[in-house]
């Protein structure tokens, strides 16, 4: 099964999650000057249970930290080196169901 690759598609306001050729999960966020909000998020059912959610809150908040001009919706210092991050929606990119990265 090929590894899941995670790319930022700007002009669709998403970050996509492929296995192969195959969109298998996206994430959708909006632009504010200092915040990438995360409204919508979804992985296709038929791949549920493989990985794909965390690839993909894993692939988006490693690009909301590289991008460093904004900030993920609400991105609440946690430690010196991490953040807390709380979800627009229950199921957001921002809220993986284990604990983000605290690098």
């Amino acid at each position: 099964m090929p590894d899941i690759v995670v790319t930022d598609d700007a002009d669709k306001g998403r970050f996509e999650a492929h296995q192969g050729a195959v969109l298998v999960g996206f994430a959708e966020y909006q632009l504010t000057d200092d915040l990438y909000v995360f409204t919508h998020t979804r992985v296709d059912p038929a791949h549920e249970g493989r990985g794909v959610g965390g690839a993909l809150a894993r692939g988006a908040l490693d690009r909301v930290r590289e991008d460093g001009t904004r900030r993920c919706w609400r991105c609440v210092p946690s430690s010196s080196r991490g953040c807390r991050v709380t979800p627009t929606t229950p199921t957001s990119t921002c809220a993986p169901r284990s604990p983000p990265p605290t690098d």
